[in-house]
Parts: C-alpha cells; sequence; structure tokens
C-alpha cells in the first residue's frame, strides 16, 4: 500500500510540473473565411497547393503558407504546403524577383539565365532519399516550372504553376522525373 500512495503521490506531483499541452486546429486544413485560416477568394475553402503529380492528383494544406523576404535588394517568394501528418510529402515554389518585387505574371524556370528572376521547386515524396528538385528541365528539354501569380494581396497570393522536377540519379544526374500539371495554389502571406 506505501508503494501506491508513493506512485499515486509521483504522479500528481509530475503532472502539476507538466508544461500545458496545446491542441490548436491547424489554420491550414479547416476552412473558414479570409482571416480565420481560409480563404475569401476561393469560396471559403482553406488554404492550399494542389494539382497532379505524375498524373496522380494531390492536395496539400497542412502547414500551407507563402512568404516573401527581402535580402540585398532580392525579393524572395516562397510557398510550401505539406500533406497530414505523419507524411513529410511537401511541395515548395520559390521565386526570387532582382529587379522588381513580388508581383503577378508568369514565371518560368527557363527564365533563370537571364538572372532577373529565379525559379526554383522542390518536391519531397514522404521519405529523406526521395527529393526531386527544379533545374533538370534545362538539361532535358521537359517542361520547364513555370509559376503564374494570379493575384497577391497583403495577406493572399494565388496562382497556377506545372513543369517537371527530378531526382538525381546514382551519378547525380537529373534523371527520374515527377511532372507537375494543372498545379494551382491559394495561401496566406505570412
Amino acid at each position: 500500500m506505501k508503494w501506491f500512495s508513493f506512485v499515486l503521490v509521483a504522479c500528481v506531483a509530475l503532472s502539476s510540473c507538466q508544461k500545458e499541452l496545446r491542441y490548436d486546429v491547424d489554420p491550414g486544413t479547416t476552412g473558414g473565411t479570409s482571416g480565420s485560416g481560409g480563404s475569401g477568394s476561393s469560396g471559403g475553402s482553406s488554404y492550399y497547393i494542389k494539382g497532379k503529380r505524375n498524373d496522380t492528383t494531390f492536395s496539400y494544406a497542412t502547414n500551407a503558407a507563402a512568404t516573401i523576404t527581402t535580402t540585398s535588394g532580392v525579393n524572395s517568394l516562397a510557398m510550401i504546403a505539406m500533406a497530414p501528418s505523419p507524411s513529410i510529402e511537401l511541395l515548395n515554389l520559390d521565386i526570387s524577383f532582382f529587379t522588381t518585387g513580388v508581383t503577378t505574371g508568369t514565371y518560368s524556370e527557363a527564365d533563370n539565365l537571364s538572372l532577373n528572376v529565379i525559379v526554383l521547386g522542390l518536391y519531397n515524396g514522404n521519405s529523406a532519399g526521395n527529393t526531386y528538385a527544379s533545374g533538370g528541365s534545362l538539361l532535358t528539354g521537359a517542361p520547364p516550372l513555370t509559376i503564374t501569380i494570379l493575384t497577391k494581396t497583403s495577406t493572399e497570393i494565388t496562382g497556377t504553376f506545372s513543369g517537371t522536377l527530378y531526382a538525381p540519379d546514382a551519378t547525380g544526374l537529373p534523371s527520374v522525373p515527377a511532372a507537375f500539371t494543372g498545379g494551382s495554389f491559394d495561401l496566406p502571406i505570412k
């Protein structure tokens, strides 16, 4: 009986020292209206990056967000969304603007040589060794990653994207394609 009393007291003491646990609802997966985790521009649906990858439909809404940063005169737009946990699958689309701010228009990986903009993409296919990146399209002739910003406000950004990302083969060259088609995004700007 003494042992049970000791365990009970220890449990009560430890639980009183426990940090507060929070069970927040992920605003990227819940719907709503603008300003409450959803998007006013897409009829109240949740924020997302979605489309088709190798003709398979995907929709990522976890931690869906866009960030804009300025460093040494370069304006960078990073857009990311993830599949629901426990998956680590995610898509990250980036544009760096060297001559303008982040603005509406169509930007392509093929424009990277101009040094006015740099378009990058990264897809993690749910494992550390299953990562695809842009850049291979310039070597293979496949459709380059192209991102169109349709609307941009101080709080949201929407648009479309398509193109091919590549995983490296055993020699390190981009040879394993992931073709993205019909892609769209509706993201809060954080």
